[in-house]
Parts: C-alpha cells; sequence; structure tokens
C-alpha cells in the first residue's frame, strides 16, 4: 500500500495544533501570575498603544512604526491598560488600528528572542489570549 505524500505544510500544521494545544492547557505551569506577567512584559519597551473614546466609539491604537507596529512586551501591557479602561465605558465599538498604515505584523522579533523559553511563550500566549479574550466577549 503506498500512501500520498505529506506536504511540509501538512506537518507545519499539525505541530501548529500541537503546541497551541500544550501552551493553552497551562498544566506544567500553573495558573498565571497576572501581577508578575506584566511586570515581566513590562521590561520590554518599545512602541505604545493607546485608547481614545467618545460616547459611542473607541479607537484602539497600535503604535511602534519602525517596526509596523509589532507588539512589543509594553504593548501588550498597554493593550491591556486599553482593555481595562473599556470595559468601564459603555460605548457601543471598538475599532483597532495601526500608524502609518500598518496594522501589526505580530510580535516584536526582538521582544520574542528575549523571551525565546517555554514559559514564558506560555506567558504570552496566556496573557495576550486572556485580553483579547475580554475584548472579544464585550464588543465582537
Amino acid at each position: 500500500m503506498r500512501l500520498a505524500p505529506i506536504s511540509s505544510n501538512t506537518i507545519l500544521r499539525a505541530r501548529n495544533l500541537v503546541t497551541a494545544r500544550n501552551f493553552s492547557s497551562n498544566s506544567s505551569w500553573g495558573p498565571l501570575d497576572w501581577e508578575n506577567t506584566r511586570a515581566h512584559f513590562s521590561r520590554f519597551v518599545g512602541g505604545s498603544v493607546t485608547v481614545t473614546k467618545d460616547d459611542r466609539l473607541a479607537t484602539i491604537v497600535l503604535n511602534n512604526p519602525g517596526k509596523k507596529n509589532s507588539l512589543s512586551g509594553k504593548m501588550m501591557v498597554d493593550l491591556e491598560n486599553c482593555v481595562r479602561e473599556l470595559e468601564s465605558w459603555n460605548g457601543t465599538a471598538v475599532v483597532i488600528t495601526g500608524t502609518e498604515g500598518d496594522f501589526c505584523t505580530g510580535g516584536d522579533l526582538e521582544f520574542v528572542k528575549k523571551t525565546a523559553t517555554p514559559e514564558d511563550g506560555n506567558k504570552m500566549i496566556s496573557y495576550l489570549g486572556r485580553i483579547l479574550n475580554r475584548l472579544r466577549r464585550r464588543w465582537f
């Protein structure tokens, strides 16, 4: 019996599924220490995230144009601060945008290199995931 060849894309997708499942289970590291994670990520500076709002519309702006608005650790903390501020706001819509024509290219690679351990990867996924879930539950 001859099997069809498996492409490298298929293998990559399978690896990503396994990795995502392992990180999301959070089993080997225990619960996320929110304040220590915030303090840890705050040390990785670069860029900013701000929010402006009126009665109905809020705009979250990713501002790291030299790196096409890639997220640094500090920007993740800024984003969480913006979401926290919006949780007490009674508006109806949130727009997320980036400066200078770019939305966001993902994580700042300098930040990623400095946090390239399984434990920090788990913290990053858990921290950012919880922030985005809070935002999504309320407005999306």
